[in-house]
């Protein structure tokens, strides 16, 4: 058995060694705690496994360790504000409001300066509507009227002729007479003419009712021919026949 003596030797030894186990401990456990989290930087450092925050890539220290060069968010949001907001409006500025400028005033102004000056007045019609353009260096249309019969050839077009004939009776002994009426509308002159080489029936006039013709001894057409306001020329026939004359032998 150890006497008293012995045993109350021992106890400041094991306090000497647990103070270095603990010491030896508690230096792992610092150097654990400093050891650096891997990280990779590119515009800003990704985080690591271990959960390190973000951090920007000119951040001093290297390796990073929790803590090392971390910034709040209001940082990001004044970086962000300044960085893009000057890039655009830099960009803005310098290529967009130069790019569209130079356009214009290279296509635009060329364009209209090449394909409109100097143009000659004419009218021209789209649709039924007719317009009037030039002269001037912008070549300007300016719209006329609405054609209400068409439009073609830069002009509106007139309203088409119509005309009506007739003859009675048509049929008659030889002799007789026959009465001719016509009436014309849109027309700027008519006329009535006959195939019949034994007389000479003809009268000029827009409309005529039951004018008398000629004695007829034989079978003959009248024409009535008509001039419209549009250029037309519209016509119509009337035939007249004569009643055989029977007689026995």
């Amino acid at each position: 058995m150890k006497t008293e003596k012995q045993v109350h030797g021992l106890r400041p030894t094991l306090f000497v060694i647990s103070a270095s186990f603990a010491a030896v401990v508690l230096g792992i456990l610092v150097l654990e705690v400093r050891t650096p989290n891997p990280s990779i930087e590119l515009a800003f450092t990704s985080p690591s496994p271990q959960g390190l925050a973000i951090v920007p890539a000119s951040c001093p220290s290297s390796p990073h360790y929790v803590g090392d060069c971390s910034y709040s968010q209001s940082y990001y949001q004044v970086y962000y504000q300044n960085y893009y907001q000057n890039y655009y409006q830099s960009y803005y500025n310098t290529y967009a409001q130069g790019y569209y400028q130079g356009y214009y005033q290279t296509y635009y102004q060329g364009y209209y300066q090449t394909s409109y000056t100097n143009c000659s007045s004419e009218n021209f019609c789209v649709g039924n509507s007719l317009y009037h353009r030039g002269p001037d260096n912008f070549c300007t249309n300016t719209p006329i009227q609405n054609c209400q019969y068409g439009c073609s050839g830069g002009a509106c077009l007139l309203p088409a002729p119509s005309i009506s004939f007739t003859a009675s009776p048509k049929l008659i002994a030889g002799g007789g007479k026959t009465k001719l009426t016509w009436t014309s509308t849109n027309t700027s002159s008519c006329s009535v003419t006959e195939d019949n080489s034994t007389i000479v029936d003809s009268w000029s006039a827009l409309s005529g009712t039951n004018v008398l013709s000629s004695p007829l001894y034989q079978k003959t057409t009248y024409t009535l021919t008509c001039i419209g306001l549009n250029g037309l020329q519209p016509s119509l026939t009337q035939t007249v026949n004569i009643i055989p004359d029977w007689r026995e032998k």
